[in-house]
């Protein structure tokens, strides 16, 4: 839902690029998680299982 704020731009410029960091951060832990994840879909070994369980962070 849209907010009305009074601030200068320099501030929203701050809280913006905060904002992006987070973006950045969890953007690189992604990539990170994902590729060994890739690899090991494509390399099961034989009488092995992939399990691929997810824990939502709250």
């Amino acid at each position: 839902m849209p907010v009305s704020e009074r601030e200068s731009v320099t501030d929203e410029i701050v809280k913006l690029s905060q904002e992006f960091e987070k973006l950045a951060e969890h953007l690189f832990v992604a990539k990170w998680q994902q590729t060994p994840f890739s690899w090991l879909q494509n390399n099961v070994p034989k009488g092995w299982v992939a399990l691929n369980m997810d824990f939502a962070e709250i």
